[in-house]
């Protein structure tokens, strides 16, 4: 179902990475972690990260705070390693399977940390 997703389909082709350990100082703040899939273009860099959980949420109003704070972080960090391309986030929970796209003012309000340190 994920994979018939034009937007996402790349996301898992050969192209992606799987399993990519990223790094970064974001402001004041180092920003490390292991993302699920990593797809770097010229243009626009797209992270996803796998989710299991026993309910899964139906929508984006329904995603935990805690998996919203990890991905803004995600993002704040790979914002820092690839400059100038536009990042976008998603979160695959695979028990359904459903991917839910993670909007940039989602991000943005759940990144406090690192608010006025850029």
């Amino acid at each position: 179902a994920v994979l018939a997703e034009p937007e996402w389909r790349a996301l898992f082709g050969p192209e992606a990475l799987a399993e990519v350990p990223l790094a970064a100082v974001v402001g004041s703040e180092v920003v490390a972690g292991t993302v699920d899939r990593l797809l770097v273009t010229p243009e626009r860099i797209v992270v996803a990260d796998f989710k299991t959980a026993r309910r899964p949420p139906s929508e984006l109003a329904e995603v935990p705070q805690a998996t919203l704070a990890q991905m803004a972080a995600y993002v704040a960090a790979l914002e820092v390693i690839y400059p100038g391309r536009s990042v976008e986030a998603a979160v695959l929970y695979t028990q359904v399977p459903r991917l839910i796209a993670l909007p940039e003012a989602v991000l943005a309000a759940h990144k406090p940390g690192f608010a006025g340190t850029e």
